[in-house]
């Protein structure tokens, strides 16, 4: 009865609760693996080896992650977590949208039914091992509570970025006549600059700055056009004093000249 399920059912390969004083360790599974778990104490640190970044996954924090790259795994004081590993075949995962999974569900995110489940699965591997069957139904469980999970926790987090990033925008468009700092903007925003950069590149496609400068030089182009003025005014309007760089910014970002010489 039990090879019928063969390729099917995830495979667990581990299932511990684990804790230390500090830790520090780089952990990669194969490509077809996945691991789930939660920080039950202290606060431990996830990161990409390639691309740098990472989070901090504090008690009650669900950590969620495939294989096929190295991740960074790191605390500086007393912590543990439990976390289960498995193996899964494609077959067994149809319908069930891996590459939707974020690093980390907070635990404000509603998680305590997986932590549930994790510690469920941990219990049966400890006691019967061989109990394949039980394991790789309680696995797949995991897997798809945890995939609708993740998807409804990104359809929230998207939504809230786009305010963020909208909100980002007008401030710049009301406050492009001075110089205009990534710090103030996170700030008047009540989140990290760290956070601003990063959602605003992904949802806009260009860094905060990048469009803080097209903004600017549209706006100056802008009052060249309408008021008749010289681009050495309409700069000096923005806070740039010297129009040379002026404009060779402005054919950088657009690809043409903003004016001719004899208008300078």
């Amino acid at each position: 009865m039990e090879k019928s399920y063969q390729g099917i059912l995830p495979e667990v390969i581990y299932a511990h609760e684990y804790g230390a004083a500090t830790y520090k360790n780089k952990l990669r599974l194969q490509d077809n693996g996945v691991e789930i778990g939660y920080v039950t104490k202290g606060v431990m640190r996830f990161a990409i080896e390639e691309g740098g970044g990472g989070f901090l996954c504090k008690k009650n924090d669900m950590v969620i992650h495939r294989g096929g790259y190295s991740v960074l795994v790191s605390s500086d004081e007393p912590h543990s977590h439990r976390t289960i590993g498995f193996l899964f075949n494609v077959e067994g995962l149809k319908g069930i949208d891996l590459q939707s999974f974020p690093t980390v569900l907070s635990a404000s995110e509603g998680v305590f039914p997986l932590h549930r489940l994790v510690d469920e699965i941990i219990e049966v591997y400890n006691q019967e091992p061989e109990n394949k069957l039980l394991l790789g139904g309680l696995a797949l469980e995991l897997l798809s509570k945890a995939a609708k999970k993740v998807e409804q926790a990104t359809d929230e987090r998207r939504f809230g970025e786009l305010a963020y990033v909208e909100k980002a925008k007008k401030y710049i468009y009301d406050n492009a006549r001075r110089q205009i700092r990534q710090t103030e903007i996170a700030e008047y925003l009540r989140i990290t600059p760290g956070y601003l950069c990063n959602i605003f590149k992904r949802i806009t496609g260009e860094t905060v700055m990048a469009f803080i400068n097209r903004t600017k030089l549209r706006q100056i182009k802008a009052v060249m056009d309408r008021e008749n003025v010289k681009l050495a005014k309409a700069a000096e309007a923005y806070g740039y004093t010297d129009p040379n760089y002026v404009s060779r910014i402005y054919k950088k970002y657009f690809g043409e000249n903003i004016t001719s010489k004899e208008k300078m």
